[in-house]
């Protein structure tokens, strides 16, 4: 008995490949070719030795690779300032008595042209969630870029007068000299608040509401950029709040960055509440969005509702294009509607 080794070409879907074949009993074997036809079935072949008898019947064996499923799953977006796709919301916060109010004494309680188009995000079952947001209670010095920035802020007033670009907050009756106190009391910092009087100051400042001789603070910052944390700005407020009347207002960044962030202060009972939202995109479509959503949410909430179609209106005298003007307009007499 000679067993020979034999080289085999197998031909397997137009796929050539060289086995090696263990034939026993075969007595002076040429070197042959072995041609098998494709075979759309190619667990199991077949090869035939040519020009050597006995016919050698070959039976190839093809592996199946099996693969064991291991399920995945997507980790969350690192860092807790990380944008959020959706626009979720929270029920607005119960009142509550500021520690710095606690503490008081006191007796008494530019024009820019917009491009995109105003888009409102769809209805959906999600509540907004506000951005965490801590309270401090002293001036902070630590720059976290959370709340930090290079910022141009831009103020919107809701209440108790709708305005745009900046707010005017009038001050409580006889509280005038113990707020300019209070505003010389803080730390240095280039603030954008100032104490005005709708007489003294009415020439340039557009004044036209309210009591005459009546001091409000002035809210603005659009003439320049100026680093600033947003926190010590929210400080600021709570502190000053106890000599201003009620008022409600939001704020955000036109500066360098990329800002999404939209600040919806609420100044009652002498303190200063503040919720940061996200907005899903940047510039006005993005403030639109948080806007509309907040109305949706708080369909009792004539005061937003109102504040929300005058700043369409804002937007419609200024945006620059007749289309998207129109459907400024068209959302903010539909806003008048309900």
């Amino acid at each position: 008995m000679v067993v020979v080794d034999v080289d085999v070409v197998e031909v397997v879907d137009g796929t050539a490949s060289v086995v090696e074949l263990d034939v026993s009993e075969v007595v002076d074997v040429e070197p042959v070719v072995v041609v098998s036809p494709p075979d759309p079935e190619p667990d199991v072949g077949t090869a035939e030795v040519v020009g050597a008898s006995p016919v050698v019947l070959v039976l190839v064996l093809v592996p199946v690779l099996e693969l064991d499923e291991a399920p995945v799953s997507l980790a969350a977006p690192p860092g807790s300032g990380s944008p959020h796709p959706v626009i979720a919301s929270a029920a607005p916060n119960t009142p509550r008595i500021s520690p710095f109010a606690r503490m008081r004494t006191s007796s008494h309680a530019p024009r820019v042209a917009v491009t995109s188009p105003p888009r409102v995000p769809s209805s959906g079952t999600g509540r907004m969630t506000p951005q965490p947001f801590p309270l401090v209670r002293e001036f902070v010095r630590d720059r976290d870029p959370a709340y930090f920035g290079r910022y141009r802020l831009w103020f919107q007033q809701v209440a108790p007068w709708c305005d745009d670009y900046r707010a005017l907050i009038p001050v409580r009756p006889g509280a005038t000299a113990e707020l300019d106190a209070a505003i010389e009391a803080l730390p240095a910092q280039n603030w954008p608040l100032q104490r005005i009087n709708r007489d003294d100051h009415a020439w340039g400042w557009s004044l036209d509401r309210g009591e005459p001789g009546q001091g409000l603070l002035s809210l603005e910052l659009l003439s320049d950029v100026c680093y600033i944390d947003a926190r010590n700005l929210r400080w600021a407020l709570d502190r000053l709040a106890v000599y201003l009347a009620d008022a409600r207002l939001f704020v955000r960044s036109t500066g360098d960055a990329d800002d999404r962030w939209l600040d919806e202060y609420t100044l009652a009972e002498g303190c200063a509440e503040v919720r940061r939202w996200h907005c899903p995109e940047p510039g006005w479509p993005g403030v639109f969005a948080v806007y509309e959503a907040l109305v949706r949410e708080r369909p009792d909430d004539r005061e937003l509702r109102r504040f929300v179609a005058f700043a369409h209106r804002e937007r419609a005298a200024h945006c620059g294009n007749a289309g998207l003007a129109r459907e400024h307009l068209a959302r903010a007499a539909a806003l008048d509607q309900i």
